[in-house]
């Protein structure tokens, strides 16, 4: 009698076991929900991180001069929370860029998501150093902005092409000279050895004069996203890329175009 007395206890102890491990674990859950949903900031870091982060990355001192979450229509599909932050640098105040905290994650969300930061600080550095030798040398270009982690990049951007109308091969090692003399004039202004990723790509579009007007080349090289080991992209590599997508696109356009229009 003793012995199934024991036997009804253990087993009624084990069930309500399970049981709390249950509720704690749905309680748990729903309070992660009510934290992601109802209280989306506690997700982001603090500006005092974000500050952190950059002065570490850059080797400078910044000042953050607006700041605000983003909505789910302003947001990329893929994107769960989104804070934006206007920065400086402490002493250069004229330059500004654009700082997103990025929460993002597994399909679904919650339980998967990873708090990211992406900067273009390093971006307008190359840029501006483009545009001054590009204003030099009478260079025409437009830029083409990236409006990722955004919907759209109305506003916002965190990448861009520089758009450069090639009227002919003979002109390349001109432009790719050009070109690679303006990445060595931001480099000297970022840390020794930097070697991260910069989201700034070339397109050349290439015509030629017999062409109807809506046929062109866009020649693409991306000369910050392989170069982990710090070595630069020469004037001689960027002319021997794109006579490499040239080739691609003398052999293959029909089929480019085809895509093009599909999509």
């Amino acid at each position: 009698m003793l012995r199934l007395l024991k036997q009804i206890i253990l087993k009624f102890a084990l069930i309500w076991g399970r049981q709390v491990i249950w509720t704690v674990c749905l309680v748990f859950g729903l309070l992660l929900l009510l934290l992601f949903f109802a209280l989306p900031d506690v997700l982001f870091m603090s500006e005092r991180a974000l500050l952190e982060n950059l002065a570490n990355h850059y080797e400078r001192e910044f000042t953050v001069l607006d700041a605000r979450s983003l909505g789910e229509e302003e947001r990329a599909a893929d994107v769960y929370r989104l804070k934006v932050f206007e920065l400086t640098p402490v002493d250069e105040p004229g330059r500004h860029f654009w700082a997103f905290n990025v929460v993002s994650g597994e399909r679904g969300g919650v339980f998967g998501f990873s708090n990211g930061l992406l900067d273009t600080y390093d971006e307008e550095i190359v840029l501006t150093a483009f545009a001054e030798r590009a204003a030099q040398a009478g260079l025409a270009y437009d830029l083409t902005y990236d409006g990722y982690p955004c919907r759209t990049a109305d506003k916002y951007y965190s990448g861009f092409d520089v758009n450069i109308e090639l009227a002919g091969v003979t002109d390349l090692p001109a432009v790719c000279e050009l070109i690679n003399l303006s990445f060595k004039d931001a480099l000297a202004l970022l840390p020794a050895d930097y070697d991260y990723h910069i989201g700034v790509d070339f397109v050349f579009i290439y015509r030629e004069a017999a062409w109807p007007e809506d046929k062109f080349y866009p020649l693409r090289i991306e000369p910050f996203d392989n170069w982990a080991d710090g070595k630069l992209m020469s004037a001689t590599d960027m002319q021997s890329e794109i006579n490499s997508e040239l080739q691609w696109y003398q052999e293959n356009y029909d089929v480019w175009k085809n895509l093009q229009n599909k999509n």
